[in-house]
């Protein structure tokens, strides 16, 4: 898990110059070559669904309870997408809908998948080449290290979603399904497209803001997604309303084809993000004596998270949910409710779980951080990898918080250089911005740097009355 990888030379081992030697070389051309084209052919399975008379029928009564449309500000949009119904109705609605989309995500990474597992595969015969050409001891015992954390690597790309799979809920299995038959795309590159966020973990920032903290009074939450834009999903990115047969309607803001929540909303004025809780997580266990677990063998991060939105109304009840859950990995949660003003943070790992207030979180960041003396803010929780300097904005700017000085100053200063997404809920009045890198590369690609897009989400959730 939290695999680390540089994209950038990922992709760079593709454009060895033919004639090559050896099967994972061609595989790193051969998947390389697909991943910079878009080319999703490995993917598509058009039999999947036969087409008779009332499948089709089918499709267009699913279709009439659904709905896609473009927001767009300046040269950015994203897609807005209305699904209702079962899990497999949602999911095939979603497939129906954005099919190129969907195919040139699941392309996107499985691909990129493919390049890696054959870098992998060429550092793993490398490793044990020089395991065999030397007799130092010491050298062996460093090389063997090196070999088994390649293996462990390679072991979960390639298995990932088969661990993680006892512990799905049968409802994303029948969405997934119900995806890759809308899409017509393989089931099993679907599967492993939800399994990345368990796989490779992001680094992100996130805070949230009570009312008095703001200039409105109004309670904001912010989501700084920093993820590598090599894995391109950015250029389709989706933000879905969904109304299930079964629980609360959600605000999902992702990707074309990833079903799970990373940033979201419910119709309680429930909303959530999460970020890659190493640091906070081993802090704790330095000050308590202990040390980070983790494992594929959970409900992944992605699914326990979108649970929260569809079945939990109050942060009473996302408590219970994430206490309980089979976690995987470490991760920090940060929760807010606006109905009630609150917030709340949540370290945990597979076995750690611990929760704060807004008045008791800074004694984590004075964990992480111990040379940063954290103003202590009753109505604010934030964390992410720059805490001194969400410190400092927050703390020389309290009670007079805008969106707009959120999007020109705060998250500039905060997003790092793969910065993916970002998203600013305002909860008070139930609005979401949201930002995507664009398709290049460098310090001008970051979501930061792009027009922010403005939702409705009032206007989003009573659609569903029309």
């Amino acid at each position: 898990m939290n695999i680390k990888k540089d994209l950038s030379k990922i992709l760079a081992a593709t454009t060895i110059l033919f004639p090559f030697s050896g099967c994972a070389t061609a595989r790193m051309v051969y998947h390389g070559v697909n991943y910079k084209l878009g080319n999703y052919v490995d993917y598509v399975d058009e039999g999947r669904v036969l087409k008779s008379d009332d499948e089709r029928a089918y499709e267009q009564e699913l279709l009439s309870r659904a709905k896609l449309e473009s927001v767009i500000n300046g040269d950015d949009h994203v897609y807005v997408l209305h699904v209702q119904g079962t899990p497999y109705e949602r999911g095939r609605q979603q497939g129906i809908l954005l099919r190129e989309q969907v195919r040139e995500n699941v392309s996107f990474v499985n691909n990129l998948r493919g390049v890696y597992e054959a870098v992998l595969d060429k550092k793993i015969s490398e490793l044990k080449d020089e395991i065999k050409e030397t007799t130092d001891s010491e050298l062996i015992s460093n090389l063997n290290k090196k070999l088994e954390s390649k293996n462990k690597e390679l072991y979960y790309l390639e298995n990932g979603y088969n661990l993680l799979e006892p512990f799905i809920p049968e409802h994303f299995k029948e969405e997934m399904r119900g995806l890759a038959d809308g899409a017509e795309v393989s089931l099993d590159a679907v599967q492993f497209y939800q399994a990345v966020g368990d796989i490779a973990e992001s680094g992100c920032s996130n805070y949230v803001l009570g009312k008095d903290s703001t200039a409105n009074k109004e309670m904001l939450q912010v989501r700084i997604l920093d993820f590598p834009l090599a894995m391109k999903v950015q250029k389709n990115s989706v933000v879905t309303i969904a109304k299930p047969d079964i629980g609360n309607s959600f605000v999902n803001v992702g990707w074309a084809g990833f079903i799970g929540t990373v940033t979201g909303l419910n119709e309680k004025k429930i909303t959530l993000v999460e970020m890659r809780g190493n640091n906070a997580v081993d802090a704790y266990y330095k000050a308590n004596e202990g040390e980070r677990k983790e494992t594929l063998q959970g409900i992944p991060m992605p699914f326990l998270l979108r649970d929260v939105l569809q079945f939990d109304n109050n942060l009473e009840e996302v408590t219970r949910r994430i206490e309980n859950a089979k976690r995987t990995n470490a991760y920090v949660y940060v929760i807010g409710d606006g109905k009630t003003d609150k917030s709340r943070a949540f370290i945990t790992d597979h076995e750690l779980f611990q929760v704060y207030g807004a008045d008791t979180f800074k004694d984590v960041l004075s964990l992480v951080e111990p040379d940063t003396s954290f103003r202590q803010i009753d109505d604010v929780i934030f964390g992410g990898h720059n805490n001194s300097l969400i410190n400092d904005k927050i703390s020389e700017n309290y009670s007079r918080i805008t969106e707009e000085m959120l999007k020109e100053d705060f998250n500039k200063a905060l997003a790092m250089k793969d910065n993916l997404q970002i998203a600013i809920w305002n909860l008070t009045n139930m609005t979401l911005q949201v930002a995507n890198a664009d398709g290049t590369s460098g310090e001008e690609a970051r979501a930061c740097n792009q027009n922010y897009v403005f939702i409705d989400l009032n206007k989003e959730f009573n659609w569903f009355e029309h």
